[in-house]
Parts: structure tokens; C-alpha cells; sequence
């Protein structure tokens, strides 16, 4: 994917959240790479998806890869 298209995976995720489901999403950018976890209820090893990248969709696509619903 590139940048455009998970940036609007992103807003759709964001904007598909009700409030009813307990979620947690954190971006940092920090001495030049990207690390993205997004976790839901309860924030455990087996609730959490974790990515890191140089660059904000090596992060995301990274993350994705290790996503458990």
C-alpha cells in the first residue's frame, strides 16, 4: 500500500470506533523510525499489534502484519 491509501485505512479506522470498544492506538516517531501499536481491551501481549519502520508505512504495514482480532 502506499502512503495515501494507509493514511485513509487509518482515518477509516479511527472514524469506524464507536466508543463501545476499549482501544488504543499510539504513534511515535522517535530518532528517525516509526513504532504504531494499536491494543484493545484488555492491553496484553495477545490484544496488541505492534510495527516499526523508517518510515510511517513500513510502521503500519508492519504492524498490520501482526494483528490479531
Amino acid at each position: 500500500m502506499n502512503s495515501f491509501e494507509n493514511l485513509t485505512l487509518l482515518q477509516k479506522m479511527l472514524v469506524g470506533w464507536t466508543g463501545a470498544e476499549d482501544r488504543r492506538l499510539l504513534i511515535e516517531f522517535h530518532e528517525g523510525a516509526w513504532d504504531i501499536t494499536e491494543s484493545t481491551f484488555p492491553h496484553d501481549t495477545y490484544h496488541t499489534a505492534r510495527g516499526t519502520g523508517l518510515t510511517f508505512d513500513e510502521a503500519w504495514e508492519d504492524m498490520k502484519q501482526t494483528w490479531i482480532p
